[in-house]
């Protein structure tokens, strides 16, 4: 990823920052309604996933310049659901 990109994703995600909240319950809200057989992989409180997701979504954003940090997490994400 180029410098040029970095700048849009961290500049994207600034914005986005305030209404994070909004943003995950939405992204949750239309898989399910796209794809209902989705929801039985989410056994847990739902409130504790999006917070999950947003940690997530973070963590990439804040890492983008450090691929390497990246690589362990990534691998992990799904193992504690």
């Amino acid at each position: 990823m180029n410098s040029q990109s970095v700048g849009r994703v961290l500049e994207s995600y600034s914005r986005l920052v305030p209404r994070i909240d909004d943003m995950v319950a939405g992204f949750y809200a239309r898989l399910f309604a796209a794809a209902p057989e989705t929801r039985a992989l989410f056994k847990h409180d739902m409130a504790n996933q999006r917070q999950h997701l947003a940690a997530t979504l973070a963590l990439l954003v804040r890492n983008l310049t450090f691929k390497d940090v990246l690589v362990e997490p990534l691998m992990n994400w799904g193992c504690n659901t």
